[in-house]
């Protein structure tokens, strides 16, 4: 029997390191700005491989004592398949 994983692109995801604040954030409402969108779409990225790993473990056979996200109804910005 072979063991069945989640998608390596969906684990790599989950582990993303958060960005770096740059120093300039301090002085500058620019680069504080475009640290917080970074921030921000790393955190959406996250979430969005958690959910795809969460259906993956359910579709898989896991019983979990909480509801996985529902799949996406418009493209997943981080894959063009289908999860």
């Amino acid at each position: 029997m072979k063991p069945i994983f989640p998608k390596s692109a969906d684990i790599e995801a989950a582990i993303a390191p958060k960005p770096v604040a740059p120093a300039e954030i301090v002085t500058s409402a620019q680069a504080a700005a475009q640290y917080d969108v970074a921030v921000e779409s790393w955190g959406e990225s996250l979430w969005r491989a958690g959910a795809r790993i969460c259906r993956w473990a359910v579709d898989s056979g896991a019983q979990l004592p909480f509801a996985c996200p529902p799949r996406p109804t418009e493209p997943d910005p981080d894959f063009s398949t289908k999860d």
